[in-house]
């Protein structure tokens, strides 16, 4: 198949494709030619979810799906080489925002934020820099529950919360950049004790 891009509709070179059979186990991998064009081949009989990305383009499943469970699934037969399994990839969605001491206003650098989509799959990921800034870039349209950690400080969700269950989901669209996904991260409290033998008192 091809891989193109939706803005401009020219082939991407150098596109990820992953065809990742349905059932335990097997799968197969190429890498987008100059003129879009790809063939994955050595593949077993069965049916494949097929998957593209490439960089500054949201990832895709065929046939133009964002979730794995919509993806449409090709059935393979021995010696078959079906083609026509082209991708169309939109811009790429990011997510962006700072990380901060909760108790100086001070930036945290090297802290991890991650964003993982509520359906099933896709995410992505990102370290803050010297200002406590972060973007996560590579995302497919839809809502992500945003997570920020750093060393010596409590892991939080977005919105200011601790609880998973609570947490504000961060939706973004095609070519989209949600801003404004920000972090104050806290030290958080400790729990302390001592553990002895029951039968001699000894630790």
């Amino acid at each position: 198949g091809t891989v193109t891009a939706q803005a401009t509709g020219l082939p991407i070179a150098g596109a990820s494709v992953l065809a990742n059979r349905n059932t335990c186990c097997g799968n197969g991998y190429a890498t987008t030619a100059a003129d879009g064009s790809y063939t994955i081949t050595g593949l077993a009989p069965g049916s494949y979810r097929v998957s593209a990305s490439a960089s500054g383009h949201a990832p895709e499943f065929f046939n133009n799906a964002y979730d794995y469970n919509a993806a449409t699934l090709l059935a393979l037969s021995e010696g078959a080489n079906p083609g026509g399994v082209n991708f169309v990839l939109a811009p790429e969605a990011k997510i962006t925002g700072t990380v901060t001491d909760q108790a100086t206003g001070l930036p945290i650098v090297g802290a991890q934020v991650n964003a993982t989509r509520d359906t099933c799959c896709g995410g992505g990921g990102a370290t803050t820099g010297a200002d406590g800034s972060y973007t996560i870039t590579g995302l497919a349209p839809g809502s992500y529950l945003v997570r920020a950690e750093a060393v010596g400080y409590v892991e939080e969700y977005f919105d200011s919360t601790y609880d998973y269950h609570a947490a504000t989901f961060v939706a973004v669209a095609e070519g989209v950049t949600a801003g404004g996904v920000h972090f104050a991260l806290g030290p958080g409290g400790s729990i302390s004790g001592t553990v002895t033998d029951q039968a001699t008192g000894l630790p």
